[in-house]
């Protein structure tokens, strides 16, 4: 191979690894604004929204919220749903809290994590539903 060809073949491929890695960057991270959480009567989030900051795709983030059960009765079967998803096509959010119990007066912290794999917009936001059942 001759060296004005070498040369030419080095530069393509350069640009090439320059242009995806810019691109990378430029596409896998997003800035998810505050998610409200909304909670059945006798529960109390707080914070009651979480600010998820940036987010790179396919990396997981977490936020902490501590649940109070401010009724007189026992609150069961905790439970969360995710409402009013704008943006994500593809995405998980878990926590650490899913059936568990809250006797009154007491508190738990709730550990959530979401992780975005596919996305569609550049504004994104997303409702947390947190439910209870009372015995």
């Amino acid at each position: 191979m001759n060296e004005r060809l070498k040369m030419a073949t080095l530069a393509f491929v350069v640009f090439v690894l320059f242009v995806g890695l810019v691109c990378a960057v430029y596409n896998y991270t997003l800035t998810i604004p505050t998610s409200g959480i909304v909670t059945s009567s006798g529960l109390e989030a707080n914070p009651s929204t979480i600010d998820w900051g940036n987010v790179t795709v396919g990396t997981e983030v977490s936020k902490s919220v501590t649940l109070t059960n401010t009724g007189n009765v026992q609150l069961s079967g905790l439970n969360m749903t995710i409402s009013n998803v704008v943006g994500l096509i593809s995405y998980t959010l878990t926590w650490d809290t899913e059936g568990k119990s809250i006797a009154p007066a007491q508190s738990l912290n709730a550990t959530f994590t979401l992780t975005v794999f596919e996305y569609n917009a550049t504004n994104f936001s997303f409702d947390i539903i947190i439910t209870a059942s009372y015995p």
